[in-house]
């Protein structure tokens, strides 16, 4: 898929907190520091969902 500035996509899923374990833990097998996986997934949060995305306190 080819991004480019007319790009748009409506995305219709519940975020909980099984989504984001989940996610959390895609971003550590991707070479991801454990310690900072939260801080990225909020980053990403922030930016595509414009929410934030509470990682702490969350154990994989």
């Amino acid at each position: 898929m080819k991004v480019n500035e007319d790009y748009s996509l409506a995305v219709n899923t519940e975020i909980n907190a099984e989504n984001i374990k989940r996610a959390l833990k895609v971003l550590i097998d991707n070479g991801i520091d454990p310690d900072e996986a939260g801080v990225v997934l909020e980053a990403i949060g922030y930016t595509l969902l414009d929410m934030c995305l509470d990682t702490d306190g969350m154990t994989l």
